[in-house]
């Protein structure tokens, strides 16, 4: 008989998704359209119960304007240990509107 676990599997990668979230005035559901998933999905990142794919933790990047590092990172490290400046270029990206916060852009869903 297989037991199953009780309560969210833990993960080796960690993340401030929450905090930086929060800090640029999204709510679960903003974040949610803009990288084209669900509302449940980011709400699964931040407690750390799903690992998004390379191409949402991408997406994520490119709509909260911060390097990959300052979200995702794996158990034992530091947060935000690399160099500071954001390597990715995300030309997938509409041009941001005046009326837009810097680092806040609507991306394409997720097909």
């Amino acid at each position: 008989m297989t037991r199953r676990r009780r309560g969210p599997a833990r993960t080796e990668v960690e993340n401030d998704l929450r905090r930086l979230r929060t800090d640029a005035g999204l709510t679960q559901e903003a974040l949610a359209r803009m990288v084209g998933v669900t509302r449940r999905t980011i709400g699964s990142i931040e407690r750390g119960e799903y690992v998004p794919s390379v191409t949402l933790a991408l997406r994520l990047v490119c709509a909260l304007g911060v390097p990959v590092d300052r979200i995702f990172w794996l158990t034992g490290q530091t947060p935000g240990h690399g160099s500071g400046t954001m390597p990715l270029r995300c030309p997938f990206l509409p041009p941001q509107r005046q009326d837009q916060p810097t680092g806040i852009r609507q991306l394409s869903r997720i097909d």
